[in-house]
């Protein structure tokens, strides 16, 4: 649905879906404390505000705040909208296992649709369903080096990887528990639809999404590298038919740069953090860094050196530790309710910044991800026997 709102957003009142969302949130969550006598305010969720705030402060010192203007400078900021997004995600009450039923099929028509248009943009046009600002950015590039954005490209060019996969960890690991036969259906489309995006990071984590299979002894270790070279065989088969080189797939686009992009990012990284460590530049690339990289990168490509050089010590320590606070609350709630697809849709996330800079998860999928941990983890008792009978076993300390 998002992608579809996504589009009627942009075309209809030619306005930015998340910044929209993101504001909505805002209100919302205002209108819900004046109203709701009690309001949730989880630790986790005040290291956002802490790391928002670290930022806005940078803002100021760098005028991004001042050239925006205030009100423009909320409206487009995903820090602030997460952190309340966040708040009226621990507020929101579903009430009937129906609705998650619902939500999951929601997804599942999400993989299909997703599926199609991937064939669509992989065989005939790779801008189907693509905006301008897309198209533009791969203008004149050859078809191994346009990523593919499905259904997704309305909402960013990041949210493949950034919504879909969540969302199909999420489908495979509810599919495994409750022993649904269109099981490897799901991983199968989901599979096309990672590998033809074009974007390594994205195929890889769709590999460790697939690795819920040994989570759940599903399958050994062996049959799962089985199933993923039969996966990988498919897919070249289905680009080969499609008149694709693989030699030159291979070259161009899987092999291509892949050590001296992140080479350059440690050497960038080791050259200029030294020079203000503490506290970062505030700016994400300096005209010294610029220089220094000579066009054969846009900036320091590893996510985590990035937000170090670029905000230093302190503001990384706020954000690793809001980052590992958010794993560390999936992971203990999947262990008291047996459901790790919610902790493997962060974890995407987290790996993704190994090359991917996304120092925000403001994204459909993600917050899904959030709210299925609120109504698994915390459940009221019919929800509880709902849900253990459906094979999720939920155990309160």
């Amino acid at each position: 649905m998002a992608p579809l709102f996504a589009y009627l957003f942009r075309v209809i009142f030619n306005v930015n879906f998340y910044w929209s969302i993101g504001t909505i949130s805002v209100f919302l969550f205002l209108i819900l404390f004046f109203t709701k006598n009690e309001v949730r305010f989880p630790a986790y969720i005040i290291l956002s505000l802490v790391l928002f705030l670290y930022y806005f402060i940078w803002d100021i010192i760098t005028d991004r705040v001042s050239e925006n203007g205030l009100l423009n400078y909320f409206y487009r900021n995903p820090f602030f909208h997460t952190f309340f997004m966040l708040l009226l995600i621990e507020n929101f009450e579903i009430q009937k296992q129906k609705t998650i039923d619902h939500l999951y099929l929601i997804f599942k028509i999400t993989i299909v649709v997703a599926f199609l248009f991937s064939c669509i943009q992989l065989f005939y046009d790779p801008f189907f369903f693509t905006p301008e600002t897309i198209q533009e950015r791969y203008f004149n590039r050859i078809s191994y080096n346009i990523r593919l954005s499905s259904i997704f490209g309305w909402i960013g060019r990041n949210e493949t990887g950034m919504s879909f996969l969540p969302l199909l960890s999420l489908v495979i690991c509810d599919s495994i528990i409750r022993k649904d036969k269109w099981l490897y259906l799901w991983i199968i489309l989901g599979g096309l639809v990672a590998f033809s995006s074009n974007s390594r990071w994205i195929q890889l984590n769709f590999l460790i999404i697939c690795s819920l299979l040994i989570v759940y002894r599903k399958v050994s270790l062996a049959m799962y590298l089985i199933i993923l070279g039969s996966a990988i065989v498919i897919f070249v088969t289905i680009l080969y038919l499609g008149g694709t080189n693989i030699i030159e797939y291979i070259q161009l686009r899987l092999l291509a740069n892949t050590a001296e992009s992140r080479y350059l990012a440690f050497d960038m990284f080791a050259r200029f953090f030294k020079e203000n460590p503490m506290f970062g530049t505030g700016i994400h690339v300096t005209n010294e860094l610029r220089l220094a990289l000579l066009g054969r990168s846009s900036q320091i490509h590893i996510g985590y050196l990035s937000h170090l050089y670029e905000f230093g010590i302190v503001g990384s320590v706020i954000l690793f530790s809001f980052w590992f606070s958010v794993i560390r609350k999936f992971y203990f709630s999947a262990r008291r309710t047996n459901f790790y697809g919610i902790f493997f849709a962060f974890l995407s996330f987290l790996l993704a910044n190994l090359t991917l800079v996304s120092y925000s998860f403001f994204s459909y999928g993600i917050f899904m991800a959030f709210l299925l941990d609120k109504y698994y983890s915390e459940g009221d008792t019919k929800n509880m026997t709902e849900l253990k009978t459906n094979g999720i076993h939920i155990q309160h300390a």
